[in-house]
């Protein structure tokens, strides 16, 4: 069954909101070809929406053999072992090894191991997808990196290089947050495209409820629009759940249950994920408590705090882990107490607290 979010999403830049950059974008693509882009958007914009709806103008049929998807997140919150076990990465750790034991040998660097960073690994992926050939007689390929604000300085300096050697095999979209975090020479090879998100997330909702008959009061519309923060995806997956869930007009109490039921169950279930060795997964469930859900640390720590004990793990690695939440809800303690800055922050250390739970039992 096809969920909801992509049964309408937008099919090309003609269904995207923005339409006076959407029909300048087609023009650009049928005169002179895709643009380098950068799509910046808060977290909950259409970014997303907009980024397939690019593709599949520039490509038409094609757009899935010609588009590679890559999230720098899931990249970098994994470790070397989970790369090396992923057979999209595997080959390029080991291509990555390669090249630097050749630099090694090349300059007399006495080390012989050849160790190699994800960094260099990442670059190695880039620059391979780059030199991909495109296919069904499109002119060039697609590279959407998403978060590319949290590339380092030294790999968008690369990218910049890549950019200039590979432009015309491949185009690149970077997917961001905000613009601070890019470096002005990328930022100058690319057009930027602001998307939007709160009235066009309420069109296409009120739009579905009616061509799916959904029955559900405007009230519970507006609260459902409202507990979302107009966020897209998560606007879709409330509305199917809603729907699959009720077989009577939907109400405002009935938003409300399901979403305490769904911070109920992040909160150990973020835990429990990062214990098994999941940090990615169980970053995005602590993500979604505290952007979505807007949930203060002290109540996620007080959360993660009783959960420790119901762990299936030994008595030993439980107290390594309250050690570390100890020194999480210290390192949180010393935040601005602006509630974006905190949030800004406080993402780093909850984001590395969760990386280090994965480990505790490597």
């Amino acid at each position: 069954m096809t969920l909801l979010f992509d049964k309408y999403r937008p099919k090309d830049l003609g269904e995207v909101a923005n339409q006076e950059v959407a029909r300048g974008l087609e023009r650009q693509i049928e005169e002179s070809g895709l643009p380098h882009t950068v799509i910046s958007g808060k977290r909950s914009s259409d970014k997303i929406e907009f980024v397939y709806a690019l593709s599949r103008t520039a490509f038409g049929g094609q757009f899935e053999n010609n588009t590679e998807f890559a999230s720098v997140e899931e990249f970098f919150s994994r470790t070397k072992g989970d790369l090396k076990d992923d057979p999209k990465f595997a080959r390029y750790l080991r291509e990555a090894r390669k090249e630097t034991r050749r630099l090694y040998k090349r300059y007399d660097i006495d080390k012989s191991s050849g160790s190699v960073s994800k960094e260099a690994a990442f670059k190695q992926y880039i620059k391979t997808m780059s030199t991909n050939h495109p296919v069904g007689g499109a002119e060039y390929r697609l590279l959407v990196l998403f978060e590319a604000e949290r590339l380092s300085r030294n790999l968008q300096n690369a990218l910049r290089r890549i950019i200039e050697k590979y432009g015309d095999n491949c185009r690149y979209s970077f997917v961001v947050t905000g613009l601070n975090d890019l470096i002005p020479a990328l930022q100058s090879r690319c057009l930027h495209i602001p998307t939007t998100t709160k009235q066009n997330t309420q069109k296409r909702i009120k739009k579905t409820i009616k061509q799916e008959e959904i029955d559900i009061t405007e009230e519970a519309t507006e609260a459902l629009l409202h507990t979302t923060n107009n966020d897209p995806i998560r606007s879709f997956l409330l509305l199917e759940a809603l729907g699959s869930r009720f077989d009577r007009q939907i109400q405002i109490d009935d938003i409300t249950e399901i979403t305490k039921e769904t911070i109920k169950s992040n909160i150990p279930g973020s835990l429990r994920c990062a214990v098994k060795g999941e940090s990615r997964e169980a970053i995005k469930l602590t993500d979604e408590l505290v952007y979505d859900e807007n949930m203060r640390y002290g109540k996620l720590l007080e959360g993660w705090s009783r959960e420790i004990q119901d762990l299936p793990i030994d008595d030993e690695t439980k107290a390594r882990i309250k050690v570390m939440l100890a020194e999480l809800d210290s390192d949180l303690r010393e935040l601005p107490e602006d509630p974006n800055q905190r949030k800004k922050y406080g993402r780093s250390l909850y984001k590395k607290f969760l990386s280090k739970v994965a480990g505790v039992n490597e």
